[in-house]
């Protein structure tokens, strides 16, 4: 395995660790620092708003001036989010300690900004034929990380000490544990994953054809359909994954009488499906299996799990045939969003226009999970 690969298996790891440790406590925490449901919902707002902003500047500043710089920079934000979210409670004034917990998901979601820069480091490093194997390795270990998170927040149950005039609990620990684990993916970046050859294709043009840059970007979106597809694909199968999930748990109540439980199970399932789906796009692309044939496989395993969801998903069914559609569906994502990038890469790439901008491409493709997450809350709560 590549250095960079390593590195960026371990910046997903962490990505994905730094965000599910969080989801579970959040509530607990706000509700224990005197906040209301209302500023939950704004916490979690502001941390996706955050995320959303800082896609399109960590990836434009990427095709600037290389990756170790932005990496940094940002890691940094998620480490000093991290410290503020973890000594909030040492701030006697309940405002300003909701103040703190805020500030830090701000500084968290700019530093998980960086999620895009892996998918560019991989396309400007790596050849047209390897970036689906290796996309699918990052995806396996983001979803290794999402798995294994509820581990750590069960290890936190016990925490009861002081330091440095703060006391840390189950909840506000969750912010060390955010640090720690980011200091040690600095590490890694600084180690293993190098700079790669700046593209100076941009440095010709002139200050008024720099001033449309994001036009041109966005036109090509537009007009190109090798690129525009993959993009509205992309924000597709991941609108459809994240809907069944999220909607999983009141659906399974209503339809079964589920509660928490039973729902993570279901759930942990799901992660360990796509892991193992990751690992074998790995291979089978691995073995020359093209990108648009792995895409058929995963189209045609979509629409059979979802036919199943809508002809299965009713009071009084079974719950083998409850869940049956949902791991169908998880199990053909893996086919669906590592050749999919792969094609988008491949599709900028052969852009001359884009010439430079490949990370910002990555990065606009990442923002696509906000406007997501926003049209899913706004449909599930209609």
């Amino acid at each position: 395995m590549e250095p960079f690969v390593f590195a960026l298996a371990i910046l997903g790891l962490v990505d994905s660790i730094s965000f599910m440790i969080v989801t579970p406590s959040l509530a607990f925490y706000i509700s224990s620092l005197g906040g209301s449901q209302d500023f939950y919902g704004f916490v979690l707002s502001v941390y996706s708003f955050s995320s959303f902003c800082g896609k399109p500047v960590l990836g434009r500043w990427s095709d600037a001036y290389n990756f170790q710089v932005p990496y940094m920079v940002s890691i940094t934000l998620s480490v000093l989010g991290g410290f503020l979210y973890a000594i909030a409670p040492a701030f006697l004034n309940s405002k300003t300690a909701l103040a703190s917990v805020a500030l830090g998901r701000i500084l968290g979601g700019l530093g998980r900004a960086n999620s895009a820069l892996g998918f560019a480091y991989v396309a400007r490093a790596c050849p047209a034929n390897e970036r689906t194997s290796i996309t699918a390795i990052l995806g396996g270990m983001q979803m290794i990380g999402m798995a294994i998170a509820p581990l750590f927040s069960a290890c936190l149950i016990d925490v009861d000490f002081s330091f440095g005039g703060v006391h840390f609990d189950n909840l506000n620990s969750v912010g060390l544990l955010i640090v720690i684990f980011n200091l040690v993916s600095q590490v890694v970046v600084y180690l293993f994953l190098p700079d790669l050859t700046t593209v100076d294709d941009n440095n010709s043009h002139d200050e008024g054809e720099k001033e449309s840059e994001w036009l041109r970007m966005f036109r090509c979106i537009v007009r190109n359909p090798h690129i525009g597809i993959p993009f509205l694909t992309i924000f597709t199968f991941n609108f459809n994954w994240q809907f069944i999930e999220t909607a999983l748990a009141p659906a399974s109540f209503d339809v079964l009488g589920w509660g928490p439980v039973e729902v993570s199970y279901v759930l942990g399932g799901m992660a360990v499906l796509v892991f193992l789906g990751m690992t074998s796009v790995h291979r089978i692309s691995q073995s020359g299996v093209s990108d648009i044939k792995l895409l058929c496989w995963g189209l045609s395993g979509n629409i059979i799990g979802y036919t199943m969801l809508y002809m299965l998903w009713y009071r009084g069914v079974s719950y083998i045939a409850f869940i049956i559609p949902v791991f169908v569906g998880a199990g053909s994502f893996p086919f669906l969003g590592a050749p999919n990038r792969s094609l988008f890469s491949e599709a900028v790439d052969l852009t001359p226009e884009l010439s430079g901008f490949e990370g910002t491409m990555q990065a606009l493709l990442s923002v696509e999970c906000v406007l997501r997450l926003c049209i899913m809350c706004y449909l599930l709560s209609c």
